[in-house]
Parts: structure tokens; sequence; C-alpha cells
């Protein structure tokens, strides 16, 4: 699970979304895909159906035909069928938007993907157990550790969600690595978190107020109704910025909220991305509930880089595409990415010769609230 949003009651759906969402749908009762005769699981499916109807932001993008979808599964829900059978047909439907946010939750525990991306890892564990296990490594809980090394910084981030990271923590970690020549950020393992943690954390890094990208909603019955663009900013913000190098760590598994951090220090002039193109899994769910309290996810908003590119299917490319190995130099605790980190901010000699690394074109190197509620809450939780 890539993320978790605010979950609505399915018996308040369409009364708590029109007035936090401030959306009117003049002709609702006319889309309404819920008849009055439909009982049980046949309601459910309407249900689910019509609120990703009325709120997904990507069917045009992804070229879906959801009223397709409609006609082909309609029929198939009946009273014989358990729940387990209902939700795996539901997550059936779903599957045609490749979504990783999309997703069924039971009473039980038991949660039904519609989606998972298969993708490898570009990190070394071998490396990176090696590395937590010096005296110089600080572990502040499970999602997040950072150590200084010398000249060099490197901050690793499993998530961004609020109960994860600690402020004021990550306050006294920059102060402590003030005097550095670069610092490194890992993200390569990161699965998302919360927008706004996201922010105060990037801010710290901002050398001059930056847009650095936009999120779009629905806000109208057609797919292509869309609330104006609610972009998003990097500013200086706290006692003072790091504006030393920066070198932020990619690959396939960095997902959601990792994918915008990095999109986003791809704007600042100090910053750099190695590694891999990123897993292209950003969108912003809200949770809502059936009558037997299993709860759906419906993606709300969609991210977009500054070019109008949606993040999600496409992820955020490196400036230095390449993998932590070497299959002609391979060492099991070599971690070549993180090598080449620390060459380009100190100059340090890369003990592999004959060094793989590619320039991605077009990357910097060829260069050099008035929210609704429901949509505030989501897009915290990229």
């Amino acid at each position: 699970m890539l993320t978790r949003s605010v979950i609505l009651p399915e018996s308040k759906r369409l009364e708590s979304l029109v007035v936090l969402l401030l959306i009117v749908f003049i002709t609702g009762c006319k889309h309404s895909i819920t008849s009055p005769e439909e009982t049980g699981y046949a309601a459910d499916f309407g249900s689910v159906w019509a609120n990703y109807e009325k709120y997904y932001p990507l069917f045009s993008y992804k070229k879906v035909n959801w009223k397709e979808s409609y006609t082909v599964y309609k029929d198939q829900f009946n009273i014989n069928m358990d729940a387990s059978a209902r939700d795996n047909i539901l997550s059936e439907m779903l599957s045609v938007l490749k979504d990783e946010h999309c997703y069924l939750l039971s009473p039980d525990g038991r949660v039904t993907h519609s989606y998972i991306k298969q993708v490898s890892a570009n990190d070394n564990p071998v490396f990176l157990s090696r590395l937590i296990s010096t005296t110089n490594w600080n572990q502040e809980n499970s999602h997040w550790g950072w150590e200084r090394n010398g000249k060099i910084g490197y901050m690793i981030f499993n998530d961004f969600f609020e109960q994860s990271i600690d402020t004021i923590a990550f306050s006294r970690a920059m102060d402590s690595l003030r005097e550095t020549e670069g610092i490194i950020i890992d993200l390569r393992k990161h699965s998302g978190g919360n927008l706004l943690v996201c922010e105060s954390l990037w801010n710290r890094f901002a050398g001059k107020e930056t847009i650095v990208g936009y999120y779009l909603y629905r806000n109208g019955p057609s797919h292509d109704d869309f609330a104006p663009k609610e972009y998003v900013r990097a500013q200086p913000k706290g006692p003072w910025q790091y504006t030393k190098k920066v070198v932020v760590l990619i690959g396939k598994t960095c997902g959601s909220g990792g994918e915008i951090f990095a999109e986003t220090f791809s704007h600042f002039d100090n910053a750099i991305l190695v590694g891999e193109t990123t897993r292209g899994s950003v969108v912003a769910p809200a949770e809502f509930k059936l009558p037997d309290n299993t709860v759906y996810s419906v993606p709300m908003a969609a991210y977009y880089n500054t070019n109008g590119l949606p993040l999600e299917g496409n992820g955020v490319e490196p400036d230095i595409k390449m993998n932590y190995y070497d299959p002609d130099h391979y060492n099991s605790a070599d971690d070549l990415i993180y090598e080449y980190a620390v060459h380009y901010i100190t100059g340090q000699k890369l003990a592999v010769k004959n060094f793989k690394a590619d320039i991605v074109p077009h990357s910097k190197f060829y260069k050099q609230s008035g929210l609704p509620e429901v949509i505030e809450k989501a897009i915290r939780n990229f």
C-alpha cells in the first residue's frame, strides 16, 4: 500500500463530497448508476463505479473507456457470491486503470490490489547494511536515518508520512551536516507520504521560491472538467538553507511522494538525480466505505511536472542513469550509485574502472488553500 487517506462513510458519500469538494453536478441524478432497485453487491458495484466516474482524474490521459467497464461488469454481481468474490471482480474492473493506488480493504484486513507494477530495486542491501552498522550512523526510526562521513552527508528516507518524520530531529540532522561539501539523499526505497512533510523538508534546500509542479482534481461531470491548477512551490524556509551539492538517488522502487520529492529537487541548481526512472505511481487517493465496512480507494488528484506531464505512469527521470552494480566489475558490497554520488561531490576517484553512467537527454547537464477539504486531505498523501 503506497498511501492511506481520509475515509468517508458510504451513507454520507454524496452529501459530504458535494459540500467538501464544492462540486455541483447539475445532472447528478441523471448520471447516478445505482438505481433504487439495486441492492447488495450490485449496489456496491454501482457505488464504486460511480465514484470513479465522478472523481478519477486520468481517464482521458490513460485513454480508458470507463462506461465500457460498466457494461462489462454490471451483470457479474449476484446474491450467491461472497465479499471476497465481489472484491476480486471490483479489482478486476479497476485494473484497467493500471493505478497502484486503487485497492480494497476488507474489515478483516484483507487487501485486494487492482494493480501492482513489477519492478526491481537498484540499491544494494548488503552495502546499506554495512553502512548503517558504522558508528557514524544515526537511525532516527524505521523510516529514516542519516550519517556524516567526513565531507559527505547521507540521508535515507523510506517514506514521508507525518508519523514517520520528526521535523525537529530532521533539523538537528541538517545542523550536523551543515559544514559538509554535499549531501546524498537516498529515495530508492521510498513508498510515499504526506505532501506537507515533503514541503517542510525540501524547503530547507530551496535557494529561491520556485514552482515545482501542480496537481489537478475533477470539479465537473466530464472526465476533463478540472478545477484550476493548484501549484506546488519550493521556497526557502527554516533557519538556514543547504545550497551546496545535493545528489538524490532514485530508482524503480521510488514511488508516490518520493517521486514528487525527487521531481522537486530537479528544479534546484545545486542538485542532480542519479539512478533509474522512478516507479510512476503518483496520485492522491481518498477512501470510502461500503455498507459492510469494506474500504475502497478513489484516486482524487494527479500530480504534474512543470512541463504538463503527469508523474503517474511516467515517473521522474534521473540526470545520470545507472544501476548499482557493473556486471563486469561487481562486488557484492558495492553500491555504484552511491559511489558515483560521492565522486560527484568530492571528485574522489571511482574504484571501478570503465564506469558506466549515461547522461539522460534533456537533463540539467544538457541545460546547465481554498481547497475542498477532501482534496486537501487527499493531496497530503501522495
